[in-house]
């Protein structure tokens, strides 16, 4: 009975999906807003006594209006801070880019170590070993790890030497701020060693900022 009645009606059907507004949006076209409060709890006045049907005056527009541009202004003040933040990020990582094919570094790395059990409650949701080594440098075979020989050093369950950014030698090669195409691994987006000259360190601090602007909003 219910249901047909919502099928007569498209303004009760719309109210009950939720999913286009809810009774304060059919209040405001067709009943009495009353007194409002702005974001002190303060009461706003006049009182909103008519609505869209009946006609309402520019200030009673205003006042029903409040709401809308409240939650628009704390939406800019609470992305700058964000942005600021990305900011900060992109002036401390500006400097690093790729100068070079390799910077002589074919024996120094870092250990990835597998976790001890990732059933464990406390590494529930990591991601395993395989899925934290493709794209690295091998320190052991000089090539880059694809998903196969991931899931090889995965099963064997040892830690593996990796080329890492941290103990690049190509700032005293090239100069402050350079990396080498391999201490650095896959540019992921392209599946392959990054081209020369590309600006990493900004395309890290991008990365970072994106999510702290996330987190913020």
């Amino acid at each position: 009975m219910r249901q047909s009645r919502d099928a007569e009606n498209p303004v009760a059907l719309l109210v009950r999906s939720g999913a286009r507004g809810d009774m304060d949006q059919i209040v405001q076209l067709g009943g009495m807003r009353g007194e409002l409060a702005d974001i002190g709890y303060r009461p706003l006045r006049p009182p909103v006594r008519r609505n869209y049907r009946e006609g309402i005056s520019p200030l009673e527009y205003y006042l029903g209006a409040h709401a809308a541009r409240r939650s628009m202004c704390e939406k800019k003040l609470a992305v700058a801070p964000a942005g600021d933040f990305t900011r900060l990020m992109v002036e401390a990582a500006y400097p690093l880019v790729i100068a070079g094919e390799d910077c002589g570094g074919e024996k120094k790395g870092l250990f990835i170590h597998p976790f001890p059990g990732l059933d464990a409650l406390d590494f529930r949701g990591l991601r395993g070993l395989a899925q934290r080594l493709v794209g690295r440098v091998e320190v052991k075979t000089g090539e880059v790890i694809d998903e196969k020989r991931a899931q090889e050093l995965e099963e064997e369950g040892e830690a593996v030497l990796v080329r890492s950014a941290l103990l690049c030698g190509g700032e005293e090669k090239w100069g402050y701020g350079a990396l080498c195409r391999k201490c650095y691994g896959w540019d992921l987006s392209r599946r392959d060693l990054p081209e020369l000259g590309a600006p990493v360190g900004i395309v890290a601090a991008q990365s970072i900022g994106e999510r702290g602007t996330q987190l913020t909003m």
